[in-house]
């Protein structure tokens, strides 16, 4: 009996010590407070983020889940990190040289590849510290292929940077080599990342026939999203003859998308005209290239040619019962749209991403009644989303008060909208109200946007507003994240 008394005694004060251990390694979760905030230096104001970014997540550790286990130390629900999740925390550690914050995030992620995600941002800072050993031994140990793909392609970035073009390309050669392995639909956005790495910074995206290579193995039924990334990597360059030989390499299915992309990469470059016969040419054009289109048209002093193809595909798609049907691609749906050089068919693809380009594009041009008119035929969720792209192209336009008038009109719009269910609900509204504010760089008014939701919910603001930081310190991020539809 005494042995038994003796042994329980132990293992209660094992399990006291374990408690204790956790708590006291527990992050302490603080208030919002953006006066405060204000008040910290930079590095420590990234350094809060990230801290009460854990603070509202749930910890993976296998003492801290056996101890939630109990349950007079049960707590609120909340969730580990995701991937996506994981970058913004990533890109700021990298920035900011925080490599003891990748390593407690560990604690805090839950599958096998986020943890091998987190070893992508510490490779890349020791490359930055010239540590190229250390950096190619980090991703050599990654175990999961396209998490260690977008590693490679990461390091050949980093080391084509620093001049070291054999290493640099080993590394691209290797990402390219595991990208044509099989892999799963949980995997795809590691897929997107690396190609979009390999199409920009590669000595394989300078030649057509290595990229529609490279298209080739990705896995057929996301292989015109892989295409889309090319084709951007492309135009941003303004390398129209590289577009024309993909087209030449690429498949017939493929080869009608690039066609409509080289006629708008050709108007982006000032070549109006050639893009147009380009259009009427091929004759058939998707609503959101068209509306793209019609932005570059104006940025060239095609005034009166963009506001006719904004104000048509307007009127069509509300014409077609959007939003609350979506036009389907039937030859009786599609719009005909004039030009001086000939007709265009306009297929609705993607009414959702046009709709929000034409009331951009009517901010950005100053017609703030045509971009009302868009908003007032909206339900009132989607009015609010829509606000929010427009403050945004107020902000990008040095318009602040607009921006800052718009964000504030769709936080009064919120309180229309349902609390909870699924979809567009009142939280998720006003969170991403915060994410723009932060985007727009009011990181106060998105603390306290932040501040008045749910608080495990508060860290999608915070790592907006990481995320952020990681933009204005280094623009490369925002180019790699920047990806198309």
């Amino acid at each position: 009996m005494r042995r038994w008394k003796w042994f329980l005694g132990l293992l209660g004060a094992v399990a006291v010590g374990a408690i204790g251990w956790s708590l006291h390694n527990a992050i302490r979760r603080e208030p919002l407070d953006a006066q405060r905030f204000a008040q910290m230096r930079e590095t420590e104001q990234v350094e809060w983020l990230i801290e009460q970014t854990l603070a509202r997540s749930q910890r993976t550790d296998t003492l801290a889940v056996l101890l939630n286990k109990l349950p007079f130390t049960a707590q609120e629900s909340l969730r580990p990190l995701t991937g996506m999740e994981i970058m913004p925390i990533g890109m700021a550690c990298v920035e900011y040289d925080l490599p003891h914050w990748l390593h407690r995030c560990r604690r805090y992620v839950e599958r096998e590849s986020d943890r091998e995600h987190l070893q992508v941002y510490l490779a890349l800072l020791q490359s930055r510290k010239g540590d190229w050993r250390a950096a190619e031994q980090t991703v050599q140990r990654i175990r999961i292929v396209p998490v260690k793909a977008f590693a490679l392609a990461h390091l050949g970035r980093a080391q084509a940077a620093a001049g070291q073009a054999d290493a640099a390309r080993r590394s691209f050669e290797q990402a390219m080599t595991l990208i044509g392995q099989p892999i799963s639909q949980e995997y795809y956005r590691y897929l997107f990342f690396t190609l979009e790495l390999i199409a920009r910074y590669s000595h394989l995206g300078e030649n057509p026939q290595e990229v529609a290579r490279i298209v080739q193995r990705v896995p057929f039924n996301i292989r015109m999203y892989a295409l889309g990334i090319v084709e951007h990597s492309r135009r941003q360059r303004g390398d129209t003859d590289g577009l024309r030989q993909m087209i030449h390499q690429s498949l017939p299915d493929e080869r009608a998308v690039l066609k409509m992309c080289l006629a708008q990469a050709l108007i982006e470059q000032g070549q109006v005209e050639a893009g147009l016969r380009e259009l009427v040419e091929i004759g058939k054009c998707y609503d959101y290239i068209m509306a793209q289109i019609a932005v570059s048209l104006h940025r060239h002093g095609r005034a009166e040619d963009a506001r006719r193809i904004v104000d048509a595909l307007r009127v069509g798609l509300f014409q077609r019962g959007f939003p609350h049907r979506r036009p389907t691609n039937r030859a009786s749906e599609m719009m005909r749209l004039s030009t001086p050089y000939g007709e265009v068919r306009v297929p609705f693809k993607s009414p959702h991403h046009t709709i929000r380009r034409l009331a951009r594009a009517y901010a950005e041009w100053g017609l703030f009644s045509q971009a009302e008119r868009v908003l007032d035929a909206l339900p009132t969720e989607h009015r609010t989303l829509l606000r929010m792209s427009m403050s945004h192209a107020h902000h990008e336009a040095g318009r602040q008060a607009q921006a800052h008038q718009q964000l504030e009109r769709a936080l009064s719009e919120t309180q229309s909208v349902p609390e909870h269910g699924l979809g567009l609900n009142r939280s998720f509204l006003r969170l991403e109200i915060g994410c723009v504010y932060a985007l727009c760089g009011d990181d106060r008014r998105a603390l306290e946007v932040a501040q008045s939701t749910v608080s495990p919910e508060q860290r999608t603001v915070l790592l907006c507003i990481l995320r952020n930081r990681a933009y204005t310190r280094n623009p490369f991020w925002r180019e790699i994240l920047d990806m198309p539809l």
